[in-house]
This record gives C-alpha cells, structure tokens and sequence, in this order.
C-alpha cells in the first residue's frame, strides 16, 4: 500500500492533480504490483518564491514545473524494479502532463508491515 505524497507549484490545476494521481497509482500498479484500490494520494503546493532548487543537478535540467513524489511503501522491491518504476514514472508524467522527464523526481520510502495502520487501529498486513 503506498502513500504518495506530491509536491509542485501551485501552478498545476485540478486536472493536472488528478493526472498525476492517475498515472502514479498505475505505475506503481503495473511495475510494483501494488495492491488494487490501494490509492492515497495527497498533494502539497507552493509558489515559486517557496521553491529553491539547483538549475542542473547529475546532467538533470530542472524548471518550475517540477513534481517531487516521496513515496512511502513496503520494503521488499529490487533496485531494477524501483529504477523501472522511475523511467516509467518519469516518461509517463512528462508526456501527459508536457513537462521534461527531468521535472519529474522520486523519493521512495520503505518501511516494514507493522509500521501500517490503515484506520480502526488495525495493522492488515499482520492479520
């Protein structure tokens, strides 16, 4: 069950939001086997003035269009799962939302079943 968490500039609109939510639910679907309807999704926004990144970072060219993505899920996948997860993502994001696969930037978190509670105080992973 992942929890994302995505952060970009108050400049994105609704739709855009909801593209977003979409796409990132169905890579982590289609390249993590994530659970169906195991879809939270939340967004921070900011405007530009709250926004300090680098112009190029490891040859990546970044604008005010960037979506950061913390993603938090069960530990347990392959670094070449989570690197195709990235590609995809970041191929997906751009072409839907028309911004450069450099924009787009992931941070998965792993924890462990028992650091999950999904509401009523119930820990599902170890029922």
């Amino acid at each position: 069950m992942p929890l994302i968490e995505s952060f970009l500039s108050n400049k994105y609109s609704a739709q855009q939001k909801n593209i977003i939510a979409r796409d990132v639910y169905d890579c982590l679907r289609d390249v993590l086997n994530v659970k169906a309807g195991a879809k939270f999704v939340y967004f921070k926004t900011f405007s530009d003035d709250d926004m300090f990144v680098p112009d190029e970072l490891f040859g990546i060219k970044y604008s005010r269009n960037l979506v950061l993505l913390r993603i938090t899920l069960n530990k347990g996948r392959s670094q070449t799962d989570k690197k195709k997860l990235y590609e995809k993502l970041s191929v997906t994001l751009a072409a839907h939302l028309g911004i450069a696969p450099g924009d787009v930037l992931v941070c998965l978190m792993e924890n462990v079943a028992e650091n999950w509670s999904f509401g009523e105080g119930r820990m599902p992973f170890l029922e």
